[in-house]
């Protein structure tokens, strides 16, 4: 409105482009839109990422979930890397998720006090768990797996660093 003749006109005020992140790429390293995991992003294209590791290092139970988003899209999480739980020396347990695929070597070395590895995926085989997922695991440690996968998985497990103390058990 014009001070001196009072005459209003109206004008469009362009709209501010909010500034954009670009979508992660292959290979990028990023936290989830909650902050409470840190991931790798596999495959864009099929939105599948690995799960690097917990983001505090000090839990005592991490439930990987099946899914995260990043910048509100969503990534099925797929793998579990190399020395994901390495040196998590308070975590007592894991739960995998149902899409995970992959192990990675030595993922849960050094976890001296883990009790329970429950994993919920149906499709680990010995060319997706690495050679040493399962090394350094004690007694003190039970695995539980899907029923109709116990004794494949038992023989998969022990071929990739499982040692004999380990329960596996169906649940």
């Amino acid at each position: 409105t014009c001070s001196v003749c009072g005459k209003t006109k109206t004008d469009a005020i362009p709209k501010k482009e909010a500034a954009t992140q670009e979508p992660p790429k292959k290979g990028d390293v990023v936290a989830d839109d909650k902050a409470s995991v840190t991931v790798e992003v596999t495959d864009v294209a099929k939105k599948e990422v690995e799960y690097k590791e917990p983001t505090d290092k000090k839990a005592k139970t991490v439930s990987i979930p099946a899914t995260v988003k990043v910048d509100g899209v969503t990534y099925k999480v797929t793998k579990i890397d190399d020395n994901a739980f390495k040196g998590c020396s308070s975590l007592t347990s894991v739960t995998l998720p149902s899409k995970a695929t992959k192990i990675g070597a030595n993922a849960f070395n050094g976890c001296k006090k883990l009790k329970t590895i429950k994993i919920t995926s149906t499709k680990l085989t010995s060319k997706t768990v690495a050679k040493n997922a399962f090394k350094g695991l004690t007694k003190a440690t039970t695995i539980k797996v899907p029923k109709k996968k116990l004794s494949a998985y038992k023989k998969l497990f022990k071929q990739k660093g499982l040692s004999s103390k380990v329960k596996v058990k169906g649940y």
